[in-house]
């Protein structure tokens, strides 16, 4: 049965996904009280041959050539239609085949698309290597091929020129082969299926996955990625494989910042319960170690974005995966409750229960030891946190509370896609949902923070209290709780404003009178 297309109704909608770990613990939000935008309540509607037309005074939004009603932060949810496009499908499903790294990915398309697209993965390596001391070479230098699509091609089609490329491919017989769509070849409409027939003959052996992505014609990033992860699972995973009493798999790793340290570090708490990593969907991993993903039989999602949310209800559906509850944990507290999950799933009751305390005790002591030589410098300082995207927020309160911290707001603003922010520390914390960013400077002066951490600082805000932003990618374990407390006390011990910015506004003043 061949694998769900990028072109599937539910995606081309953007419905969220779903599965039973989300609906057990799915708790009902309260309805924001204000709409993204300057005007308030719902936008008016005319009847006109059965259809709803937008009233008069929405006739300046440029949303409404699409027929689309002003959003609102549960927009989404409420109406079944494709949310706005960000990034690209094809740089999406680009970054998942060159992370396997014996296979060779082809890019359908202009030299300019795999050149942009080389030198991001190529950014990102070097970024790892001089900032973090990883090598990556697959990103360094990626097994990347473009068909080198010209105007010719984009009148005459571009099918001759993907056969010539694949057959040059196939000639070093690599185990697999992508072939990802970019806009110019969707556009045309090339015919994938026929040119790799025609190639095939050149390596019978060679798995060739068509990834017709399209550019951004089939969605953004997220699409690009989750379609590329489809067709990687349909194509290559070999469901006759039998799980293994000591194998897990992780699922959905980011492509940049701390990876490659926090598999380390979480291979490091996996070995010390005789647990190790079967395969890693999809991040540095063989064509092998992808067909044998089934020999893992407990998965473990690296974190709960939308995308991830929906390959693992991909997975459960076509595989029978078997996913553990929390993600890769990050803090004290979810790094005790994972250890124990894993430790609950493999059942050695008292050889691995033992060692997964030991293991525990040993976090603790260097967690409780770090946040002691914090406690003075944080204690009462008062913190607000603004959210969007970032939903996993205890581990950001118990930084706060273990330190000291008084959290005098928790402002949520719901972005299309996103699961319910849910916290173990809702009797403590003054919570607002549907939260508009233009509240905040009034927040600021009533709730006299002294910092405020948020998803993104804007442009402007005033000195009244110091700015940070959440880490993309935290570290795994306690040391991300101790990392983040010694962020916040650097930025506490700095004065409001910096004084290149009063400088700044002396020589612009000083300009101005001259």
């Amino acid at each position: 049965m061949p694998g769900p297309s990028a072109r599937d109704g539910d995606q081309q909608q953007g419905l969220p996904g779903s599965s039973a770990r989300d609906g057990n613990r799915q708790q009902s939000m309260p309805e924001p009280g204000a709409r993204y935008g300057n005007e308030q309540g719902t936008p008016g509607t005319v009847t006109r041959n059965g259809e709803k037309q937008p009233s008069r005074r929405d006739t300046d939004d440029s949303r409404i050539r699409a027929k689309l009603p002003i959003l609102t932060p549960y927009f989404y949810r409420k109406f079944p239609i494709r949310p706005p496009v960000q990034g690209c499908a094809y740089t999406g499903a680009l970054m998942v085949a060159t992370q396997v790294t014996d296979a060779v990915t082809i890019s359908h398309g202009p030299r300019s698309c795999a050149h942009m697209n080389r030198h991001y993965l190529y950014s990102g390596a070097h970024r790892a290597l001089t900032r973090y001391r990883v090598a990556l070479p697959e990103k360094l230098d990626p097994a990347l091929v473009s068909t080198d699509l010209d105007e010719n091609a984009m009148v005459h089609g571009g099918g001759e020129r993907l056969t010539e490329t694949l057959r040059q491919v196939l000639t070093g017989r690599p185990p697999a082969a992508f072939v990802v769509t970019t806009c110019p070849a969707g556009l045309i409409g090339d015919e994938l299926a026929g040119a790799i027939a025609r190639a095939q003959p050149v390596s019978p052996e060679t798995r060739v996955i068509p990834m017709e992505v399209d550019g951004n014609l089939t969605g953004g990033y997220s699409e690009g990625w989750l379609e590329a992860c489809r067709r990687i699972a349909t194509d290559l995973i070999d469901p006759a494989r039998r799980p293994e009493d000591d194998a897990v798999n992780l699922i959905g790793e980011s492509n940049y910042g701390h990876t490659e340290h926090n598999y380390r570090r979480m291979e490091e708490l996996l070995g010390a319960l005789d647990v190790r990593v079967n395969t890693r969907f999809i991040q540095r991993a063989t064509v092998s170690s992808l067909q044998g993903f089934c020999r893992g039989g407990f998965n473990l999602l690296a974190h709960g974005g939308f995308a991830n949310r929906r390959l693992a209800d991909f997975l459960t559906e076509r595989f029978g995966a078997v996913f553990a509850e929390e993600t890769l944990p990050i803090g004290f507290d979810k790094t005790r409750r994972w250890l124990r999950e894993i430790a609950g799933y493999f059942g050695r009751a008292k050889t691995i229960e033992s060692a997964t305390e030991r293991v525990i005790a040993g976090l603790e002591r260097e967690y409780r030891a770090g946040v002691d030589g914090m406690r003075d410098s944080l204690r009462g300082k008062r913190l607000m946190l603004l959210v969007s995207y970032e939903t996993d927020v205890d581990w950001i309160l118990e930084t706060a509370f273990d330190c000291g911290m008084e959290v005098v707001r928790l402002a949520v603003m719901r972005l299309d896609g996103e699961s319910d922010p849910r916290t173990r520390y809702a009797d403590r914390v003054d919570t607002c949902f549907g939260y508009r960013p233009e509240q905040q400077i009034a927040d600021i002066r009533q709730l006299k923070p002294d910092l405020l951490v948020s998803s993104f600082t804007r442009q402007g805000l005033p000195p009244l209290t110091r700015y940070d932003t959440f880490p993309t990618v935290p570290v795994v374990g306690p040391q991300a709780n101790l990392e983040l407390a010694r962020r916040w006390r650097r930025l506490l011990r700095a004065p409001l404003e910096e004084g290149w910015k009063r400088d700044g506004r002396m020589m612009a003043g000083a300009v101005s009178q001259g």
